[in-house]
């Protein structure tokens, strides 16, 4: 648990202005995998940029997708 530790404070920058997203969102499953990050930056309380992109990934469902991938608050 000491080295799991140690290195924990080597993977994230100490500071960053954007985090980017690609092919998530905060819906329930997505933001409990993010919200230690959130939580490391504390986002609600810093000048952080959250951005989130997407693919269309069937031309057929593309109005879908777009509809889908709009951050809903």
């Amino acid at each position: 648990m000491t080295l799991a530790s140690e290195k924990q404070d080597k993977l994230l920058p100490k500071t960053v202005k954007t985090i980017a997203f690609y092919g998530h969102s905060l819906a329930p499953a997505d933001y409990s995998y993010f919200q230690s990050i959130f939580d490391y930056y504390n986002i609600y309380d810093n000048d952080i940029t959250l951005v989130f992109y997407y693919s269309i990934y069937d031309e057929s469902k593309e109005q879908k997708i777009k509809r889908n991938g709009r951050l809903q608050i």
